[in-house]
This record gives C-alpha cells, sequence and structure tokens, in this order.
C-alpha cells in the first residue's frame, strides 16, 4: 500500500514478492497451511533460527525454497491471518485472480484440516495430513480476520474500499483521511532518547553475536529507531 501511495514501483514490487513467498509456505506443505515459524539458507550458508535442521529438511528447502523446523513445536497453524490478509491487499492492489485462487485454496484447507465437530482449531504440525492431535482453542482472530480477509478478497472492491477506509491491525476497517496531493520526506526532528539508544545498540549487539537473532534484532532495532524519530510529511504544491 506504502508503494500505491507513494507512486514507489520498487516499493510496490518488494511487497508483492514478500506476499509470494509467503504464499509459498502455505502451497508446499501437506495441509496447503503455512507453519508458524520456518527456515531459510543464506547465500553464505548460514541457516536462520536455533533448530538445526535435519537432511529430511534440507532436502525439502532445496525444493521449495524454505523447511520447516524438525521440532514440531514450531510446525503448528493456530488459525494466524497474516499470509491471507497480505494476499487481501495484493488483489485489491493488482486485480490479478491468482489472489483470489490461493485465498480459495486457503479457505480448502482450513474447512479440511482445521475444522471439528466442536469449531475450527489449530493443527499441530503442517506437514502432516493426518493429525495426532489439535490446538485446543479457537483464536478469535480467525473470526475478525481470517474470514474477514477471505470475504473481502471475493466481494466487490467498493466495499471497504481502500481509498477511504484504512484496516488496522485488528482488521477494523476506519475512516481514512483525504489524501495529500504529494507525500514527500522534510526532516528527522528529535534526538534519540538515551534509552532507546542503548536498547538499539543492545539489539545491534545481539544480531551480531547470535545468527539466529538476525532478523528479530534488527526490526527491533528498526521499531525503535522509528518510534524515536518521528518522521514530517509535507504537501508539495506548486505556486
Amino acid at each position: 500500500m506504502g508503494g500505491r501511495l507513494t507512486d514507489n514501483a520498487t516499493i510496490f514490487d518488494y511487497g508483492l514478492r514478500l506476499t509470494d513467498t509467503c504464499w509459498n509456505t502455505y502451497e508446499r506443505t501437506a495441509t496447503g497451511l503455512g507453519p508458524e515459524v520456518f527456515g531459510f539458507v543464506g547465500p553464505d550458508g548460514n541457516r536462520t533460527g536455533k533448530v538445526s535442521p535435519t537432511e529430511d529438511d534440507l532436502a525439502f528447502y532445496k525444493k521449495n525454497g524454505f523447511y520447516s523446523y524438525n521440532d514440531t513445536m514450531w510446525a503448528y497453524y493456530d488459525l494466524r491471518p497474516e499470509v491471507l490478509e497480505s494476499n487481501f491487499y495484493a488483489w485489491r492492489a493488482t486485480g490479478d485472480i491468482k489472489y483470489q485462487k490461493r485465498a480459495r485454496a486457503a479457505l480448502s484447507s482450513i474447512e479440511k484440516y482445521c475444522k471439528t465437530d466442536g469449531g475450527y482449531v489449530g493443527i499441530d504440525d503442517v506437514r502432516l495430513v493426518k493429525q495426532e492431535s489439535y490446538i485446543n482453542q479457537t483464536e478469535t482472530f480467525l473470526f475478525a480476520e481470517v474470514l474477514k480477509y477471505l470475504y473481502l478478497t471475493f466481494t466487490d472492491p467498493q466495499n471497504i474500499n481502500l481509498d477511504e477506509w484504512v484496516i488496522n491491525t485488528e482488521a477494523h476497517p476506519l475512516i481514512a483521511p483525504p489524501l495529500l496531493d504529494t507525500y514527500a520526506l522534510t526532516r528527522w526532528v528529535g534526538p534519540i532518547e538515551p534509552f532507546r539508544l542503548r536498547a538499539v545498540r543492545a539489539a545491534v549487539t545481539m544480531a551480531r553475536s547470535a545468527s539466529y537473532l538476525n532478523t528479530l534484532a534488527w526490526i527491533v532495532a528498526i521499531i525503535l529507531l522509528g518510534t524515536s524519530w518521528r518522521l514530517r510529511h509535507r504537501v508539495l504544491k506548486e505556486e
């Protein structure tokens, strides 16, 4: 959405590629649902995560581009919405029906593997067609987010038009403020508070000292920087 708002093709295309990567973790599993955590092998051979992959995991990686941890405690699916949320935005942004096909496939998998006599629950291992046990609870975001984004993927785009509405992190639609004529960065204002600076340095230190924390630490650092420095925008108008 940021790429469309700023007319930045690089950001826009990157967002679509990330969405494809996330969907791949669904499409390539036995159940058609994505694991809670998955790993990559970097160009330098380093692996993400603290659980070492087995030979079977690495063989799966070579074929599919990611691997699920051999420790089954991370291979579960508990009805999370994020991939379907991204898929919805990709559909609205492009109109490409492949995103509707993906949504339909995910819904079929949820119906097939997560439905029980008492409702819908998470599954312990997305790699197994036959589950030995289930996660004995139904997350509220199944109703608030998963079903909402699936519905919106197939309904008229004018229903919660994204030019008029903003959907927050819990999928509540809010009326959006009017668009500005132009969006441009102005300047950074305000110093970094000492405690935030220490937190950023600590995050960077963790990233350098433990490879499996790289992604998390750098994300934390970026978030802290973002909350410390306010980025102002101004409208650029021709006089």
